[in-house]
């Protein structure tokens, strides 16, 4: 429970370049706490791992808490720095998962230019591999298929990379129709905006929610220097090929394949100091920065954990647990081949649920308390406050 009292309001936005996106998670945050919240006409009400109950009551109360407040840091300079905050570090907490994507992705930087210091010369391709969709209730199965096949194919004798980072997207898949009826295919929510359709039309479409969902890996791989230009070169359909034999289907899998480029006059690996205050989350000019958000990204889309194009709670409520019972504890970032040893120190290193520490900050500047108003939907700061927080039990 957070009782505040408050005057010359505020927004974070208005102060903070972050603000706008820390305005959008945690609305969307709310969300996933009140389809957490409802009641099942089945009474599914959580399951069991191992000896403990997973309830989805208590996932709904620590992601409605989580982010309630968000203590920043302004130096006299301007520069905004998180320094503290109540996040709740739920799986499918659609701000700590953005959060949790930022840190991959920082971490993975930090030890980029000794990687690149190994191997000076090796360029990066970036592969997506695919198979088809799966009953939602047979995702952790197909999931734990898909790791094994993914383990034979890097056993075999022409599999070209040197290391790589693997992470997993599972995409909820909904039935399309234009406004005559007609059937446009089963498709997830990224092909709705890739779609060339104005958007007078699209208004027109009719979407049905099913319980089919794709799982694919997205791989950020490492290959020799003579790739490209020796006999080592594998192309698509060599791919296709070796990954339909590792999946032991009958069918061609789509996949896809790319080279890691950089832009003209910029180097494609760049260092922490080059980046400098730009975001990891945004598309950035570099090609390498790219493919690490490519790499590292979301599980599950916010989109679909909230059933965007369903209008139905108890539907979207029904996805949103078995999801999370499919998924729970299924890791979603791995490290292999050469790159395995970067792991280690990737896990040791902080990971702080925050941006920096006091030794970190400038001395000169003020502290900044935002809070969370659920009515306006957005994160609210006040020149004079009083203030009394009482966290859940268990909430970091």
């Amino acid at each position: 429970m957070t009782r505040v009292t408050r005057s010359d309001e505020d927004y974070l936005s208005d102060k903070v370049p972050e603000g706008v996106k820390y305005d959008y998670h945690k609305d969307v945050a709310d969300q996933v706490s009140g389809l957490y919240s409802l009641e099942a006409t089945d009474g599914f009400r959580g399951f069991m791992s191992g000896k403990r109950l997973v309830s989805f009551a208590r996932h709904a109360s620590r992601i409605q808490l989580c982010g309630s407040f968000l203590e920043w840091w302004q130096a006299d300079s301007g520069e905004c720095t998180l320094t503290h905050a109540n996040f709740c570090r739920v799986p499918n907490c659609p701000m700590c998962q953005w959060r949790r994507a930022l840190r991959w992705r920082s971490k993975f930087l930090m030890v980029l230019p000794e990687i690149q210091a190994q191997y000076p010369s090796a360029p990066w391709v970036i592969l997506t591999l695919t198979q088809r969709n799966c009953p939602l209730s047979d995702l952790r199965e197909t999931i734990k298929h898909m790791g094994q096949s993914f383990r034979r194919l890097s056993q075999l004798v022409n599999f070209p990379l040197e290391g790589w980072i693997k992470s997993l997207e599972v995409t909820r898949s909904w039935d399309w129709y234009n406004g005559s009826g007609m059937y446009l295919g089963r498709h997830g929510t990224t092909w709705y905006f890739e779609h060339k359709a104005p958007d007078s039309v699209k208004a027109m479409w009719t979407v049905k929610p099913t319980d089919e969902v794709h799982p694919h890996f997205h791989i950020l791989g490492m290959v020799l220097p003579s790739y490209f230009s020796g006999t080592g070169y594998v192309k698509q359909s060599e791919w296709a090929e070796m990954w339909q034999q590792s999946l032991r289907v009958d069918y061609p899998p789509i996949i896809d394949i790319r080279a890691v480029k950089g832009k003209k006059g910029q180097p494609l690996v760049m260092t922490p100091e080059q980046i400098g205050d730009r975001d990891l989350g945004e598309v950035d000019d570099s090609g390498m920065i790219q493919a690490i958000c490519e790499a590292m990204k979301y599980t599950v889309k916010e989109q679909d954990l909230v059933g965007s194009f369903c209008k139905d709670d108890l539907t979207n409520s029904w996805w949103l647990k078995q999801a999370t019972k499919e998924l729970y504890k299924i890791r979603k970032v791995e490290y292999g081949g050469v790159l395995k040893q970067f792991a280690k120190e990737l896990k040791d290193s902080k990971d702080d649920d925050v941006d920096g520490g006091n030794d970190e900050l400038e001395k000169e500047g003020r502290q900044v308390i935002a809070f969370w108003d659920r009515k306006l939907k957005r994160y609210i700061i006040s020149s004079s406050l009083s203030v009394a927080v009482e966290l859940d039990d268990g909430i970091q």
